[in-house]
């Protein structure tokens, strides 16, 4: 498993991540380190979980993918716009029929500062609200309800504690999730 989180309070964009990576190569599963798994370019991020040939792909790609984004007025909608056809050319395939949309299997969130979106295996996007912790992976559940709780405990709890107890309780009951890396925009 793994997990990406963010947290906004309207000004400033917290960022988190565990710093496992995996790569399926046939039936075998390789793990590796790969460090953060956002990419970061001009004040805009993005963190990708799924197969780690994703997160490389919009590294590889990211002066396309963040160029302009900061000057449209729907910086998700073009970002989502540019990410298919890259999933596209690195050979990623839908397995849905001819009629249905798209599903990468590899989901993500877009962030900068004061704002963050999720986006889904088929890059659909919402934005979402300010003062609430959001993360995807397969860590995602464990580490939205440890930070939840320890902030009913803590009401004051800081955004940098709270993506740090997510991603504690996500590598405490995963033995795959090794490392963290946390980051502000």
């Amino acid at each position: 498993m793994t997990i990406i989180c963010a947290y906004t309070d309207g000004k400033s964009t917290w960022l988190g991540s565990d710093t496992a990576g995996t790569a399926q190569m046939g039936n075998s599963i390789l793990p590796s380190d790969v460090g953060s798994k956002w990419t970061i370019r001009n004040g805009w991020a993005f963190g990708m979980v799924g197969d780690e040939v994703a997160g490389i792909m919009v590294h590889e790609k990211a002066d396309m993918l963040f160029d302009g984004l900061s000057e449209s007025q729907t910086p998700a909608a073009l970002f989502a716009q540019r990410l298919r056809p890259v999933f596209r050319e690195y050979g990623f395939v839908s397995d849905r029929g001819r009629l249905s949309v798209p599903n990468w299997e590899n989901s993500g969130i877009l962030a900068t500062a004061g704002y963050f979106w999720d986006f889904d295996g088929t890059t659909a996007y919402t934005l979402k609200p300010a003062g609430e912790l959001f993360a995807r992976g397969g860590a995602m559940p464990l580490g939205l309800a440890a930070a939840w709780a320890y902030q009913r405990g803590q009401p004051s709890a800081t955004p940098e504690t709270l993506i740090d107890v997510a991603l504690d309780a996500a590598a405490r009951f995963d033995v795959q999730i090794r490392g963290k890396w946390v980051g502000k925009l």
